[in-house]
C-alpha cells in the first residue's frame, strides 16, 4: 500500500508490537495477545520466512531485559519446537525468565493456528489416555497451548481484513 518492501512492513509491525502492550496495560488491560506468525505463513517465500524468523528472534532477545524489568510475563503460544535453529530455546528462555512476573501478560502466537491448536489439544487428550466420559469443554481448554489465559474480550484485526485468520478460534468463541 505504501510502495515499501514487504520486510519493511514486517519491521514496522514489529515496532508497533513492542509499543502496543503499554497502550493497553496503562488502561487496565491485563493480557495482550499478538498473532506474530501463523502456521499458514510457512507458505511465504523462503526469503520472507527467514527474515521473519530472524526478526522474531531479535525481538525476543532485544526486549527480554525490558520485559523482566517491567515485570511483564511473556508467553509464546504455538508449535514452538517446530521453529528453526535456536529460536525455540529463545522462546523457552523468555518464558522461563518472565514466568513469575505479574504486571501484565504478553502472549505471542508464533507458528500458531487456531485449528492446529484444537487438533494438538485433542492429540494431547488421546496421548494422556483421557476417557471418553472425561471429554468436555473444560478438559479441552486444559489441553490448549495456554490454558490459564482468559478468553479475549476483544480482537482487533489490523490491515483492513475482516476475518480471524485462525486467531484464537477456541478462545474467541
Amino acid at each position: 500500500e505504501r510502495n515499501l518492501p514487504r520486510n519493511e512492513g514486517h519491521l514496522r509491525g514489529y515496532m508497533k508490537m513492542i509499543e502496543a502492550p503499554e497502550w493497553f496495560f496503562v488502561r487496565g488491560v491485563k493480557i495482550v495477545s499478538f498473532f506474530a506468525f501463523s502456521t499458514e505463513n510457512w507458505d511465504r517465500s523462503n526469503e520472507e520466512v527467514n527474515y521473519l524468523m530472524k526478526l522474531i528472534k531479535k525481538a525476543i532477545e532485544d526486549n527480554q531485559e525490558t520485559f523482566v524489568k517491567a515485570k511483564r510475563k511473556v508467553l509464546i503460544s504455538g508449535r514452538i519446537d517446530d521453529l528453526p535453529g535456536d529460536l525455540p530455546e529463545a522462546c523457552y528462555k523468555i518464558m522461563d525468565d518472565t514466568k513469575q512476573n505479574t504486571n501484565g501478560v504478553i502472549n505471542i502466537c508464533l507458528n500458531y493456528g487456531g485449528r492446529m491448536e484444537i487438533v494438538d489439544a485433542v492429540k494431547k487428550m488421546i496421548k494422556n489416555n483421557i476417557d471418553l466420559e472425561q471429554v468436555h469443554e473444560g478438559m479441552l481448554k486444559k489441553c490448549l497451548y495456554q490454558p490459564d489465559l482468559l478468553d479475549p474480550d476483544i480482537i482487533v484485526r489490523t490491515s483492513g481484513e475482516q476475518r480471524l485468520s485462525g486467531f484464537l478460534l477456541w478462545q474467541s468463541a
